[in-house]
């Protein structure tokens, strides 16, 4: 029955927008497009937000996703959904997973490197938030989501994308990409937040 009830309350809940990231220890908001085009593509999503930050000469783009309430014909982890896109432009030349120290709090996050236009390497990092958890494997993305509809937990869900170009092709950007991560606020932080501004709209 409590299932039930919070299926029907969040049925219509949509995510109009996402909060701008919080980033400290330097690190400044670009204005406009990043090194070279990129943007994750997650259909159905309720909000989307793209930002690219810098400090010195080091640049990370960041982007993040919000589902208010999965169903089957909008889900995180769904066919087409990818940190990659335009898929015509970029290809996947490995991935790994490694725990990550994120706004204080150490996750474990899933490690990509692409092949893009002219041979561009692009590091990526990647998380998700689902059923409250914060997860890397979009196995363990999808059972989460499954068990939040089944126990009647959160069933919004979100992912979380941290990406540098490499400015050669065998020098890797992690240590830039630590280095933000570290500045960035916690990911249920983020989510949070989102889930806030939404319930703070629905009240006016």
């Amino acid at each position: 029955a409590y299932s039930a009830y919070i299926a029907a309350r969040d049925a219509g809940r949509v995510i109009a927008a996402l909060p701008a990231f919080a980033v400290g220890d330097g690190w400044r908001l670009r204005v406009g497009d990043g090194e070279e085009p990129w943007h994750p593509h997650y259909a159905g999503a309720d909000s989307e937000r793209l930002a690219h930050f810098v400090r010195g000469d080091v640049e990370v783009s960041v982007y993040a996703a919000i589902y208010g309430n999965q169903d089957a014909r909008r889900e995180l982890i769904a066919f087409g959904n990818t940190a990659l896109a335009p898929a015509r432009k970029w290809s996947w030349l490995n991935s790994d997973t490694r725990p990550v120290r994120i706004g204080g709090q150490t996750v474990d996050v899933r490690v990509y490197r692409a092949r893009g236009p002219y041979g561009v390497i692009r590091d990526i990092w990647q998380v998700h938030w689902v059923g409250g958890r914060v997860v890397a494997d979009d196995k363990w993305a999808k059972a989460h989501g499954a068990l939040a509809k089944l126990l009647g937990g959160e069933r919004a869900a979100g992912t979380l994308v941290l990406s540098a170009v490499r400015h050669e092709p065998h020098q890797s950007r992690a240590p830039a990409l630590a280095d933000f991560a570290a500045a960035l606020e916690p990911v249920q932080a983020y989510f949070a937040r989102a889930l806030a501004m939404h319930a703070a709209a629905g009240a006016q």
